[in-house]
């Protein structure tokens, strides 16, 4: 999804990407890496205008779903745990309580290093990758049936210590 969102938020700019440019130098980097990446010489308001196009973007392709406040301009980005443990923190949960999913080596990184259950979804990355990375677990996508089991035994455990979070996960998971 992010990339399909950088490749539309550069068309738009007049600029263009492929793959092997985007895993390589873009991938699970925050936004002001790629910004500075991708516009080198570019203005704060040319690197701002990008950012948004493309968060906009992305955000539309997840339909429903929206960020958490507070996490899009941090100080650290990935692989630093810094944006996990702050949504740790703003949702008042702990760290082995949660599940982080991601699709980057970064990404899955930051997870493993905030102390959370970290799982790769393998769309652009190997398995293998992931696992190194700290992946506990690797998908293909959300419909996995691994994925399914995973998330069943981790809400039964949860379960027993905070029903009110895990029912509405449980909910979430049927």
């Amino acid at each position: 999804l992010h990339y399909k969102a950088t490749v539309k938020a550069l068309n738009a700019l007049g600029g263009s990407i492929n793959w092997q440019t985007y895993d390589q130098n873009i991938h699970g980097h925050n936004n002001a890496h790629i910004a500075q990446f991708l516009f080198p010489d570019g203005s704060p308001s040319r690197h701002a205008e990008y950012v948004g196009l493309k968060e906009q973007t992305f955000r539309a392709s997840l339909g429903h779903v929206s960020p958490v406040a507070g996490l899009l301009d941090l100080p650290q980005g990935k692989p630093h745990p810094l944006p996990y443990l702050t949504a740790l923190e703003i949702l008042g949960l702990e760290a082995d309580v949660a599940i982080g999913f991601d699709d980057s080596v970064h990404g899955v990184t930051a997870v493993h290093r905030a102390g959370m259950f970290a799982v790769g979804i393998t769309t652009g990355q190997t398995e293998t990758e992931l696992i190194a990375a700290g992946a506990n677990l690797c998908c293909m996508d959300f419909t996995d049936p691994k994925l399914l089991q995973t998330l069943e035994s981790h809400i039964y455990f949860i379960l027993r210590f905070c029903d009110t979070f895990v029912a509405m996960g449980l909910a979430l998971c049927r």
